[in-house]
Protein backbone atom coordinates (compact mmCIF):
# COMPACT_ATOMS: atom_id res chain seq x y z
CA UNK A 1 0.00 0.00 0.00
CA UNK A 2 2.88 2.34 1.03
CA UNK A 3 4.45 1.47 -2.70
CA UNK A 4 1.43 2.86 -4.41
CA UNK A 5 0.57 5.92 -2.54
CA UNK A 6 4.46 6.80 -3.08
CA UNK A 7 4.02 5.51 -6.48
CA UNK A 8 0.88 8.46 -6.72
CA UNK A 9 3.19 10.93 -5.18
CA UNK A 10 5.69 10.98 -7.70
CA UNK A 11 3.67 10.79 -10.55
CA UNK A 12 1.35 14.13 -9.32
CA UNK A 13 5.19 15.75 -8.96
CA UNK A 14 6.32 14.70 -12.25
CA UNK A 15 2.76 16.10 -13.75
CA UNK A 16 3.34 19.47 -11.38
CA UNK A 17 7.01 19.37 -13.20
CA UNK A 18 5.71 19.07 -17.11
CA UNK A 19 3.04 21.40 -17.00
CA UNK A 20 5.76 23.71 -15.27
CA UNK A 21 7.68 23.39 -17.97
CA UNK A 22 5.39 24.28 -20.86
CA UNK A 23 5.10 28.01 -19.47
CA UNK A 24 1.36 27.27 -18.57
CA UNK A 25 0.40 27.89 -14.59
CA UNK A 26 -0.56 24.65 -13.10
CA UNK A 27 -3.31 26.86 -11.46
CA UNK A 28 -4.86 29.49 -12.53
CA UNK A 29 -7.14 28.87 -14.90
CA UNK A 30 -9.89 31.62 -16.07
CA UNK A 31 -13.27 31.45 -14.29
CA UNK A 32 -15.31 32.82 -17.11
CA UNK A 33 -14.39 34.54 -20.54
CA UNK A 34 -16.54 36.51 -22.73
CA UNK A 35 -16.85 36.02 -26.38
CA UNK A 36 -14.01 38.62 -27.56
CA UNK A 37 -12.07 38.64 -24.85
CA UNK A 38 -8.36 37.75 -24.37
CA UNK A 39 -8.14 33.93 -23.64
CA UNK A 40 -5.81 32.53 -20.96
CA UNK A 41 -2.85 32.24 -23.33
CA UNK A 42 -3.06 35.43 -24.84
CA UNK A 43 -3.73 37.33 -20.45
CA UNK A 44 -0.30 34.86 -19.41
CA UNK A 45 1.58 35.99 -22.64
CA UNK A 46 1.30 39.46 -22.13
CA UNK A 47 2.15 38.95 -18.14
CA UNK A 48 5.36 36.66 -19.30
CA UNK A 49 6.47 39.16 -22.09
CA UNK A 50 9.23 42.17 -22.45
CA UNK A 51 6.63 44.56 -24.00
CA UNK A 52 6.17 47.41 -21.51
CA UNK A 53 3.62 47.48 -18.69
CA UNK A 54 1.29 51.02 -17.70
CA UNK A 55 0.39 50.99 -14.31
CA UNK A 56 -2.25 52.32 -13.16
CA UNK A 57 -3.61 53.94 -9.60
CA UNK A 58 -7.23 53.65 -9.26
CA UNK A 59 -9.58 55.16 -6.89
CA UNK A 60 -13.02 52.88 -6.93
CA UNK A 61 -16.32 54.68 -7.27
CA UNK A 62 -18.59 54.62 -5.08
CA UNK A 63 -20.96 51.31 -5.17
CA UNK A 64 -24.44 51.49 -6.90
CA UNK A 65 -25.60 52.72 -10.85
CA UNK A 66 -23.36 54.49 -12.83
CA UNK A 67 -20.07 54.00 -10.70
CA UNK A 68 -17.18 55.71 -12.04
CA UNK A 69 -13.63 54.73 -11.14
CA UNK A 70 -11.21 57.28 -11.42
CA UNK A 71 -7.56 57.21 -12.82
CA UNK A 72 -5.14 59.25 -10.02
CA UNK A 73 -2.01 58.25 -11.80
CA UNK A 74 0.03 56.21 -14.44
CA UNK A 75 3.44 55.23 -14.45
CA UNK A 76 5.78 53.51 -17.91
CA UNK A 77 7.57 50.05 -16.49
CA UNK A 78 10.25 48.48 -18.06
CA UNK A 79 13.21 46.30 -17.35
CA UNK A 80 13.60 45.33 -13.53
CA UNK A 81 10.54 47.05 -12.61
CA UNK A 82 8.05 45.47 -15.35
CA UNK A 83 9.42 42.14 -14.53
CA UNK A 84 8.89 42.91 -10.73
CA UNK A 85 4.92 44.03 -11.20
CA UNK A 86 4.10 41.78 -14.09
CA UNK A 87 5.80 38.64 -12.48
CA UNK A 88 4.07 39.60 -8.94
CA UNK A 89 0.21 39.92 -10.79
CA UNK A 90 1.32 36.33 -12.01
CA UNK A 91 1.85 34.88 -9.28
CA UNK A 92 -0.77 36.14 -7.57
CA UNK A 93 -2.56 34.54 -10.16
CA UNK A 94 -0.79 31.23 -9.90
CA UNK A 95 -0.94 30.94 -6.16
CA UNK A 96 -4.43 31.59 -6.17
CA UNK A 97 -5.61 27.78 -4.82
CA UNK A 98 -9.32 28.36 -3.60
CA UNK A 99 -12.48 29.73 -5.44
CA UNK A 100 -13.07 32.50 -2.40
CA UNK A 101 -13.71 35.72 -3.82
CA UNK A 102 -15.94 38.60 -2.09
CA UNK A 103 -18.27 40.59 -3.75
CA UNK A 104 -17.06 43.97 -3.38
CA UNK A 105 -14.68 44.93 -6.54
CA UNK A 106 -13.33 48.03 -5.52
CA UNK A 107 -10.32 48.12 -7.78
CA UNK A 108 -7.27 50.12 -6.81
CA UNK A 109 -5.04 49.37 -9.62
CA UNK A 110 -5.17 48.81 -13.35
CA UNK A 111 -2.38 47.89 -15.95
CA UNK A 112 -2.30 47.56 -19.77
CA UNK A 113 0.54 45.45 -21.23
CA UNK A 114 0.25 44.29 -25.45
CA UNK A 115 -2.91 45.75 -25.44
CA UNK A 116 -4.55 43.63 -23.02
CA UNK A 117 -5.91 45.52 -20.44
CA UNK A 118 -6.00 44.87 -16.21
CA UNK A 119 -8.23 46.05 -13.38
CA UNK A 120 -7.72 44.37 -10.13
CA UNK A 121 -9.51 44.08 -6.56
CA UNK A 122 -7.49 43.19 -4.23
CA UNK A 123 -10.16 43.21 -1.59
CA UNK A 124 -11.99 40.51 -3.15
CA UNK A 125 -9.14 39.08 -5.11
CA UNK A 126 -10.48 39.85 -8.60
CA UNK A 127 -8.59 40.44 -12.03
CA UNK A 128 -10.35 41.14 -15.17
CA UNK A 129 -9.13 41.59 -18.09
CA UNK A 130 -9.97 42.80 -22.04
CA UNK A 131 -8.55 43.23 -25.39
CA UNK A 132 -7.87 46.91 -26.45
CA UNK A 133 -8.42 47.72 -30.06
CA UNK A 134 -5.45 49.12 -31.62
CA UNK A 135 -4.89 52.76 -30.72
CA UNK A 136 -7.66 52.26 -28.38
CA UNK A 137 -7.59 54.03 -24.55
CA UNK A 138 -7.96 52.23 -21.62
CA UNK A 139 -11.22 53.48 -19.85
CA UNK A 140 -11.70 51.58 -16.47
CA UNK A 141 -15.29 51.63 -16.75
CA UNK A 142 -16.17 50.33 -20.13
CA UNK A 143 -17.50 47.20 -18.91
CA UNK A 144 -15.41 45.41 -22.27
CA UNK A 145 -16.02 42.24 -22.69
CA UNK A 146 -13.73 40.52 -20.26
CA UNK A 147 -11.95 37.23 -18.81
CA UNK A 148 -11.99 37.04 -14.84
CA UNK A 149 -8.81 35.73 -12.99
CA UNK A 150 -9.01 35.21 -8.95
CA UNK A 151 -5.97 36.11 -7.27
CA UNK A 152 -3.93 36.74 -3.99
CA UNK A 153 -3.73 39.79 -2.18
CA UNK A 154 -0.11 39.49 -2.21
CA UNK A 155 0.74 41.22 -5.11
CA UNK A 156 -1.14 44.75 -3.77
CA UNK A 157 1.88 45.80 -1.88
CA UNK A 158 4.17 45.14 -4.93
CA UNK A 159 1.89 47.50 -7.11
CA UNK A 160 2.15 49.82 -4.34
CA UNK A 161 5.29 49.93 -3.64
CA UNK A 162 6.01 51.03 -7.26
CA UNK A 163 3.49 53.64 -7.39
CA UNK A 164 4.54 55.08 -4.49
CA UNK A 165 8.18 55.35 -5.24
CA UNK A 166 6.96 57.24 -8.85
CA UNK A 167 5.25 59.38 -6.29
CA UNK A 168 1.57 58.48 -8.14
CA UNK A 169 -1.27 58.84 -5.56
CA UNK A 170 -2.59 55.77 -4.13
CA UNK A 171 -6.19 55.55 -4.14
CA UNK A 172 -8.15 55.47 -0.75
CA UNK A 173 -9.73 52.13 0.60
Amino acid sequence: MRKILLLVVVACALVGVWFASQGRPTGALALHTDPGAPDEAEVFSALLGNSPVVLYSIQPGEPGPGCENKVLGSVRLTGKERETVAGAVRLGIEQKRDKLEAGCFNPHHGMVIDRVAFIICYQCLQVYCWKLKPGEKVDFNSGAASCKFLTTGAPAEVLNRVLSDHRVVLGKS
